[in-house]
């Protein structure tokens, strides 16, 4: 490229991305204050640097991301006793001759090339005012460190071959090294003896380092600040040789199961990043960590335990903690100190989360995503709360799952798109119609003994009526959006709801006068998710004449229903979405599940007067995963009957014998309680539960004491338990002495009462493991 001779005071030639081929700097000769010449991001192949020892101010040659391979001109370049940096970095050179550089040269730019060994080592050496010289991302396999000049400040080695390095103890004599980066080679071992006392950064990680020589030696460097031992294979690290001015430490990715000396590492007062993660830790005690720190990574460890975990409230500069991917069960978020700005805790065992706790915190980024929580509508209504908060940043997943869920809303992460939350709650969950925050509100009187509160923008408008006696809810304009009604009084009906209250989601009702309710008045009620009429001594209920699709959840507990109680449609077969039914605490003898709507997610009847059964249509409720069934008076159940959906199933407190358990359902996962009734335990009944605990996914729940069933056997202790499935095998073959096809147990069993009352005893202790 030609550039007039006018030009005659040109200080700096920037061409890059100018698709240049190649380069001669001997048209550029005559340009006597020329100082920078920057041609890179080119596609230039070959230099020639004839004509640069003719331009006296030339400082800065800046060839960088080409794809010289060769260079021309080199005594030229030597001569060029004003150039003080260049660059080279990101080419495609094999070789590189020392020889062609100026020994004014100061910084010298290598890195990303395939250099595989530097030409000599004399010519190095001769470049007496080198500080800086990066030869990283190449392909070294030795070096030799008595080539380095004194003058070196920088050395950057990293991302080669080396597995060896020569002539270790000349860098002590260098009296300016602060710098060294030995990283991502192949050195398996290093000598901290011959390190200058100068150094203030040392970095090693990624190499095959086991084990630490010269403690002394690396305690003796003071003025070390930084050193990175990362990506290695140490199985322990003494912190007692740290010097005591480390300010970042960083052994992450090795094999470090524990720290060798609490003390050593509270004593170190400046240490502010300290790294961990990625090694075999199962616990750790905060109250070894320094006041000083601010960034703490322990993620992907093993750890379930944290110990002193009140030491972290003291620490007060500490703003980044990460505990993510371990098996941690519970977090205590008043520990936190006031300073904290980065927590990830994704991807452990958290089951429960109080994210109030979170609103006392200045900001906050926080991940908790890929936990198994037990979401809740108190849990789901602080999120939303924190969600909306400037203070707090959820972390989310790649999927967007900012809080994943278990139980309450089976397999569903919540986002942090606050639309989509309500859209979803309203559809499935209905917290926000339910959940009554006790907080100060603002209220505005309705009519006698009703008020309206408003708590904030994502809960619902909520009318509250106390000692209230008529028997029908009035329109008043001023609150015609109201979502939630809550009325309770000593009414003894209740026969309309004006239907002008469209957007009411939630209704509770609640007299110990009203015996009976005709469930027709929600009819106009189209998103209606929510009704609760507990505790009000009902005693009949009319059920609805046409499809009350929007209803979520139904909660009649704690009244006086009997199977005879239902008036017109004898079902709850026209509440077609219905999630979750509550019947417990009433006087119901007989259940038929063809009567149940087949979304059902939870059904409750504890505490009734069961004694009839039926689980015809069971099958079609796929979507059933809890059933109490507990405190009635069944004699029997069908196990074999259940569908595989369900994941907790609650019988016990009844009077069953037999569980008919001679196949199972395919079961993901199901927790059974069959406590507290007079089993027959026969051999069949032993190769039954044999099968569904050794292949159906059954787990059995037991109490305290290790009980978790009892034999209706003539036995003063009549609790089984056990330790094992194999034990339960052995003692049902060899003890018990069933046959081998199991028998009906009648003939099969010859035992004495001592016997079986230890075959009992160590069935006892089974059951409880498991």
């Amino acid at each position: 490229m030609d550039i007039s001779r006018e030009y005659n005071k040109l200080r700096k030639l920037i061409l890059r991305s100018a698709n240049l081929t190649e380069f001669n700097f001997d048209p550029y000769a005559t340009f006597p204050k020329l100082r920078v010449v920057d041609i890179s991001e080119n596609n230039i192949e070959r230099v020639d640097f004839t004509g640069v020892r003719s331009m006296p101010a030339i400082n800065q040659i800046l060839l960088s991301s080409n794809k010289i391979k060769t260079i021309d001109g080199c005594e030229d370049l030597k001569a060029a006793s004003s150039l003080r940096y260049v660059a080279f970095q990101y080419n495609e050179l094999e070789q590189i001759d020392l020889n062609c550089f100026p020994k004014n040269l100061a910084k010298l730019h290598l890195h990303f090339n395939n250099i595989k060994n530097l030409s000599a080592c004399q010519p190095l050496k001769d470049l007496t005012s080198l500080n800086i010289l990066s030869v990283a991302r190449n392909k070294l396999e030795v070096f030799d460190f008595d080539c380095i000049p004194f003058s070196m400040t920088n050395l950057m080695l990293y991302g080669n071959n080396i597995s060896e390095v020569q002539n270790c103890q000349s860098l002590k004599s260098l009296p300016n090294l602060g710098r060294l980066s030995l990283a991502e080679n192949n050195l398996e071992s290093f000598d901290f003896s011959c390190l200058p006392t100068t150094l203030h950064e040392l970095t090693l990680f990624d190499n095959k380092i086991s084990r630490i020589e010269s403690c002394s030696s690396l305690q003796a460097l003071t003025v070390l600040g930084k050193l990175s031992l990362s990506k290695n294979q140490l199985d322990s690290f003494d912190l007692s040789c740290l010097p005591k001015d480390i300010i970042n430490l960083s052994l992450a990715d090795n094999r470090i199961s524990d720290i060798s000396s609490c003390d050593a590492l509270r004593n170190l007062p400046r240490l502010q990043n300290l790294y961990l993660n990625s090694n075999d830790f199962i616990a750790f005690n905060f109250s070894c960590l320094p006041r000083s720190l601010t960034d703490f990574d322990l993620a992907n460890n093993t750890i379930s335990q944290l110990f002193s975990s009140s030491s972290l409230s003291r620490l007060p500069a500490l703003t980044r903690l990460s505990l993510a991917h371990n098996a941690i069960s519970s977090v205590d978020f008043r520990l936190l100190p006031q300073s904290i700005r980065y927590l990830y805790l994704h991807d452990n065992l958290l089951s429960d989360l109080d994210l109030d706790l979170l609103s006392r915190v200045t900001w906050i980024e926080i991940s908790v995503y890929d936990n198994p929580i037990a979401c809740s509508c108190m849990l789901l209504v602080q999120y939303v709360k924190v969600v909306q908060s400037p203070n707090v940043q959820f972390q989310c997943s790649n999927e967007s799952a900012c809080v994943t869920c278990i139980d309450f809303l089976q397999s569903y992460s919540w986002t942090d798109d606050t639309d989509a939350l309500r859209s979803y709650d309203d559809d499935s969950a209905g917290c926000f119609a339910s959940y009554l925050k006790e907080a100060s509100v603002s209220r505005s009187n309705v009519t006698k003994g009703c008020i309206v509160e408003k708590v904030h923008a994502f809960l619902p408008s909520m009318i509250v009526c106390n000692e209230y006696q008529q028997n029908g809810f009035p329109f008043r304009e001023d609150f015609k959006d109201a979502e939630s009604l809550d009325v309770r009084g000593d009414f003894s009906s209740f026969v309309e709801i004006d239907s002008q209250y469209a957007q009411l989601r939630h209704i509770k009702l609640r007299s110990y006068a009203l015996t009976a309710i005709d469930m027709n008045i929600f009819n106009e009620f189209s998103m209606l998710k929510i009704v609760d009429l507990s505790s009000s001594g009902i005693e009949s209920i009319i059920m609805p004449l046409t499809n009350l699709a929007s209803l979520h959840e139904i909660n009649l507990n704690d009244n006086n229903l009997s199977t005879t109680s239902y008036v017109g449609n004898q079902s709850f077969n026209n509440f077609t979405n219905l999630k979750r039914l509550y019947l417990r605490d009433n006087r119901l003898e007989a259940l038929e599940m063809k009567h149940l709507p087949h979304q059902l997610i939870e059904l409750d009847v504890r505490k009734n007067l069961i004694s009839d059964l039926v689980l015809d249509g069971i099958e079609r409720m796929t979507t059933l995963k809890f059933v109490d069934l507990s405190y009635n008076k069944l004699e029997s159940f069908p196990l074999n009957r259940v569908t595989g959906s369900v994941e907790t199933l609650w019988l016990n407190g009844n009077k069953i014998s037999n569980l008919n358990m001679d196949s199972c359902s395919d079961f993901q996962s199901l927790k059974l309680d069959i406590r507290d009734n007079p089993l027959n335990c026969s051999c069949d009944f032993s190769a039954h539960l044999i099968t569904a605990l050794d292949t159906c996914n059954v787990s059995l729940e037991c109490n305290i004491n290790s009980t978790c069933f009892n034999c209706r056997m003539g036995l003063g202790e009549n609790h089984i338990s056990f330790q094992t499935i194999q034990q339960l095998k052995d003692h049902r073959t060899t003890t018990i002495q069933c046959e081998q096809d199991g028998g009906d147990g009648s003939n099969a069993v010859r035992i004495t009462t001592s016997t079986l009352v230890f075959i009992l005893g160590v069935l006892s202790s089974l059951v409880f493991k498991l």
